[in-house]
């Protein structure tokens, strides 16, 4: 989907069933989240982002940091913090947060 398709088809879902658009952007993110999910062909979490002015968008897998001696449980969507660091040293982060980075989107 192109840019300008996801614009216009949010102008069009507003318009025509009467709904905000951040809501209609919202929906729209999560069915490109779901096509990401299904193109990549894993049980990953993924977060897509809408540029309400522009059209552009970018897809994020994210995963669960894990204590480093903790088994993990999903390989697919958790990582230890010494491996989500990539060697550095993050404040504020640990076991139990959130990291991610952008991931292929599904465009046509």
């Amino acid at each position: 989907m192109t840019k300008d398709e996801v614009l216009m088809m949010a102008e069009v879902l507003s318009r025509e069933k009467e709904l905000e658009k951040d809501v209609v952007f919202l929906a729209i993110e999560a069915a490109l989240a779901t096509a990401t999910r299904k193109r990549n062909r894993e049980d990953v979490e993924v977060r897509v982002s809408i540029d309400q002015e522009t059209g552009d968008y970018e897809a994020f897998r994210q995963w669960e940091i894990v204590d480093d001696d903790a088994d993990l449980e999903s390989p697919t969507s958790q990582m230890t913090l010494a491996l989500g660091s990539g060697g550095k040293v993050w404040p504020n982060r640990g076991a139990g947060c959130q990291a991610g980075n952008q991931s292929e989107s599904p465009r046509s």
